[in-house]
């Protein structure tokens, strides 16, 4: 069942107290999001182009209107004004309708799943670079503060964001290394955009071709996964932020 979204950030005179990039959507899932303190943009040219001339790294949130997890998220952290600050300072924020764009799902999911040697669920939460979108972190929920066996939400960030800095050139070692693991465990293609790297490639083409606020995908996927109620299984974090 559809959660109803609790507003908590008012003026006085009643209006919203902020307003971002998804405010024009037609997704109810991302309409939840329009009006969060965190800087949300949809998936698109405004987006990656942003982030490619700030030089920061992005981070992408994928899930869907009747997902339990990705609605606590939301109360806990993406309407808290201390996380967005930082998520609006380090990062491009990017959320996706994974029944509008099951396309941007299915890659970034994989990509999870080989960054951490779990399996996938919803709310997605990957760091991006911002040059050619390729993940270098990932989990699903992560709480407002440490508990179920997963690190703070905003500890993360603030460590995702520090390695980035120090580190991009190791980053794209482990790119290469992600690319490269990827082919050996997928079948040979069938064609050039079944294998990761062109899935990439293909997306941000169909980015920049794309006008503002246009959807794709199909809008009545059914959702799948972990039951929306069941406890968010313990992820993996990567061993470059251990270092």
């Amino acid at each position: 069942m559809t959660q109803t979204r609790h507003l908590t950030h008012l003026n006085s005179d009643g209006t919203q107290k902020y307003t971002n990039h998804l405010v024009d959507e037609t997704s109810p899932y991302l309409l939840h999001h329009a009006h969060d303190p965190v800087e949300w943009y949809p998936w698109g040219q405004e987006a990656l182009e942003r982030a490619l001339r700030e030089a920061k790294p992005i981070h992408l949130s994928v899930g869907y209107n009747a997902c339990h997890w990705c609605h606590i998220a939301q109360q806990e952290s993406y309407q808290d004004e201390a996380t967005a600050r930082i998520l609006n300072d380090n990062f491009i924020n990017i959320k996706v309708d994974r029944e509008e764009r099951p396309d941007i799902d299915r890659i970034y999911q994989i990509a999870q799943q080989m960054l951490t040697q779990r399996g996938g669920g919803w709310p997605l939460t990957m760091f991006l670079t911002p040059d050619d979108q390729r993940p270098f972190f990932g989990g699903t929920y992560f709480p407002k503060e440490a508990r179920y066996g997963l690190p703070a939400f905003r500890d993360i960030l603030q460590r995702v964001a520090a390695y980035y800095r120090d580190h991009s050139a190791e980053l794209r070692k482990q790119n290469k290394a992600l690319m490269a693991a990827f082919a050996e465990l997928t079948p040979k293609p069938t064609g050039p955009d079944t294998e990761l790297s062109a899935l990439l490639a293909r997306e941000r083409r169909r980015a920049r071709a794309r006008p503002a606020g246009a959807v794709h995908g199909d809008p009545h996927a059914a959702p799948h996964g972990r039951g929306r109620h069941q406890r968010p299984a313990r992820r993996r974090l990567l061993p470059l932020l251990g270092r």
